[in-house]
């Protein structure tokens, strides 16, 4: 698997080892939800075909050696990297976590607590806001989410109890962002102290509006990335610690994606975000668009790539996943709005502005640093131009698909900004060593990434120093302020769960007539 490589400087990692790891941590959840979830005669030989299907991909996947060498001492740095940070940024609630981690923490409880498929009761509800929100003091209902990602952590819980369970998902969300910053060194370019850095620190320019805001408070602010109506990027930190469930998957099928030599076993993995971001999807798919369309990838000519693109092992998952999560998700007591963006200002000239300023200050000017050294990459180009259409749509009030949609592009630029400060790092040492000084221009460019850089870390930073800061002062957090779906201890969650967890008449949907337990 990992092979000391030809220049005895590191390690050099095979594709085919990398693809590998990344499939098994993708698909066990996925095998898991089958198994435990649906009924046997259908999870059991639906499994089977998902786990010959990985097979066959492992076989059929490229083979290729990272571009560079990976040092030993990188390797074991990216480990316990992923460890503190996995446990920082609030997985498993060993430390003060953000405002997202009440319905994670309920997810796990309710996951360990109550049989799959999981079915609550509304008898059981004791808070009476919640009662008289739901209208209900009896019934059931069915729970609904993308909670594939916690199942390997809630069966240690199962067999261990709810600490385990904690533990588990810690050590499981550090595996994948470990996998994730080995396949960021490819992207990179070369493994370096900057991969990790800017795997956290990626972002908008938020501090501007932000500052803007302290002295004229102009509506339509909701929170320090919550700056404009509708439209919201999150840096790389708020997606990690709030969203891990979902930022972690599509990190990793990206990297696997921009890492891959064919597209004969790229479509599995791909097929797989769908256990855990369906929003995501529309995020990776110009990503793998991007990849089909590259002229290396046209070598055996469109009906060879054609060939390769539809095999069994690429479309027989797709199909599976689709229809088994599809009509899981869809279960939903009621859809989230959606539409263009454009339908929620009443003011249109407000609009574009509004557009044109998020376009800039969250993908122009972070990306503008790159462009001199990417603007003839296909995925870089494929990245600034997802970010500037994404905005176009909402679904939820949240926008979760802007938000989730947009990972996959950010992964991608952040990784591209790791590269690229890398390599002013070694042109420094370069000119260092021959006494040098460095181009005037060569100054500049630096000054301007630098300048942007620091910009771009604010948001991260906010994150970090609240954290840090609560923890340190015993701020107590409310990650365990909702405790189970099942018995909500506050009602100020009540109408947000009651639409994106809950699913009545569940019994009479095509989920639990055809595939459920």
């Amino acid at each position: 698997m990992l092979a000391p490589p030809k220049s005895g400087r590191g390690v050099a990692v095979s594709y085919r080892c990398y693809y590998s790891m990344s499939l098994i941590y993708l698909g066990v959840p996925a095998l898991i939800f089958f198994i435990g979830y649906l009924r046997y005669t259908v999870g059991i030989p639906l499994a089977l075909i998902l786990l010959i299907c990985g097979v066959l991909a492992v076989a059929r996947c490229g083979e290729g050696v990272f571009d560079a060498d990976i040092p030993l001492r990188y390797i074991i740095a990216f480990a316990c990297f992923s460890v503190v940070f996995s446990w920082f940024s609030g997985v498993g609630e060993f430390i003060y976590s953000l405002n997202d981690h009440p319905f994670r923490v309920a997810t796990l409880n309710d996951l360990v607590d109550y049989d799959w498929p999981v079915i609550y009761d509304y008898s059981t509800q004791q808070n009476p806001e919640v009662i008289e929100f739901l209208g209900k003091s009896s019934g059931k209902t069915a729970f609904i989410y993308y909670f594939s990602y916690f199942l390997p952590a809630a069966l240690a819980g199962k067999l261990f109890g709810i600490t385990a369970a904690r533990v588990t998902l810690l050590i499981w969300n550090a595996f994948g962002i470990f996998l994730c910053l080995l396949g960021g060194s490819k992207i990179a370019g070369k493994a370096s102290a900057a991969v990790p850095f800017m795997f956290v620190f990626y972002g908008g320019l938020d501090i501007i509006p932000a500052a803007v805001h302290a002295f004229y408070r102009y509506p339509g602010w909701t929170s320090l990335e919550g700056w404009v109506q509708d439209m919201y990027y999150y840096c790389n930190m708020s997606n990690l610690a709030n969203g891990f469930n979902q930022t972690v998957p599509l990190f990793l099928v990206t990297a696997l994606i921009l890492t891959a030599g064919d597209v004969k076993s790229i479509g599995l993995p791909g097929a797989l975000l769908f256990a855990y971001s369906p929003f995501g999807i529309f995020g990776i798919f110009p990503v793998i668009l991007t990849m089909v369309i590259k002229k290396k990838m046209c070598t055996g000519g469109g009906r060879r790539l054609l060939t390769d693109i539809m095999n069994p092992v690429n479309t027989v998952p797709a199909v599976i996943l689709l229809v088994v999560y599809g009509t899981f998700y869809t279960m939903k007591n009621a859809m989230s709005e959606r539409g263009f963006t454009w339908i929620f200002y009443d003011n249109k000239a407000r609009y574009v502005l509004c557009y044109l300023l998020f376009i800039l200050l969250e993908v122009l000017i972070p990306a503008g640093v790159l462009f001199k050294r990417y603007r003839k990459d296909a995925f870089y180009i494929c990245a600034v131009i997802s970010l500037c259409v994404i905005p176009f749509y909402l679904m939820s009030p949240a926008n979760d698909f802007c938000t989730k949609s947009a990972l996959p592009s950010q992964f991608i630029l952040s990784m591209y900004f790791a590269g690229y400060l890398t390599e002013l790092y070694d042109e420094d040492r370069i000119y260092a060593s021959k006494r040098e000084k460095a181009p005037r221009r060569t100054n500049l460019k630096k000054v301007f990434a630098s300048l942007v850089l620091v910009l771009m870390m604010f948001p991260s930073f906010v994150n970090v120093f609240l954290i840090a800061g609560s923890e340190l002062t015993g701020e107590p957090s409310e990650a365990g302020l909702i405790g189970s779906f099942g018995n909500l201890s506050t009602d100020r969650y009540v109408d947000l769960v009651n639409k994106q967890h809950f699913a009545d008449d569940y019994e009479d949907t095509l989920f639990f007539k055809y595939f459920a337990v």
